[in-house]
């Protein structure tokens, strides 16, 4: 397991071919020189592989070297990717997954309050937000044809009354 680790890290950071090059070779991020072609550096450094754990970059920026690399979960390597998105509040710093699960929201919610540019507060806020609707109030559509999620939404009432008084007709 400790053997094909190695390979497929040195693969990622030399091989064009290799189906990750591009997010590591690619991207500068290199073997170090003691690793490069010599296994048993690497296993002087990392050590057995525990059981369930991978090898794991602690800067995703950084190289393989003895100084960045640590056998992981994969829970922990999930935590540990450039797309993750982090935010700090009350001196805490966490993923939005992690946020998500400790005020009780999907992390999709907290990815929309972001997206409106709430501030942090609001972001983290244990509770509903009670904010209006950019657009979806039924006197905004009269004569226009949009039938968006949130006029779909606001208006469900009226939309299910005026089809029952046109099927009456």
């Amino acid at each position: 397991a400790e053997y094909c680790a190695w390979c497929d890290a040195r693969s990622r950071c030399n091989n064009p071919d290799s189906a990750g090059w591009k997010y590591y070779g690619g991207r500068g991020i290199r073997m170090c020189e003691r690793w490069s072609n010599n296994f048993d550096a690497f296993m002087q450094d990392m050590g057995p592989r525990p059981e369930g754990m991978n090898l794991e970059r602690q800067d995703v920026n950084g190289d393989y070297d003895p100084f960045n690399c640590v056998w992981a979960s994969r829970r922990v390597q999930g935590r540990n990717m450039r797309r993750n998105r982090w935010l700090t509040f009350q001196g805490r710093t966490m993923v939005v997954e992690d946020w998500a699960k400790e005020i009780g929201h999907k992390a999709t919610v907290i990815l929309d309050r972001i997206k409106r540019e709430f501030p942090i507060e609001k972001v983290l806020h244990k509770g509903t937000l009670v904010t209006p609707p950019k657009h979806g109030t039924l006197s905004m559509y009269v004569g226009k044809k949009c039938r968006c999620g949130l006029w779909r939404a606001a208006n469900a009432a009226y939309v299910k009354d005026y089809r029952e008084r046109k099927a009456c007709r």
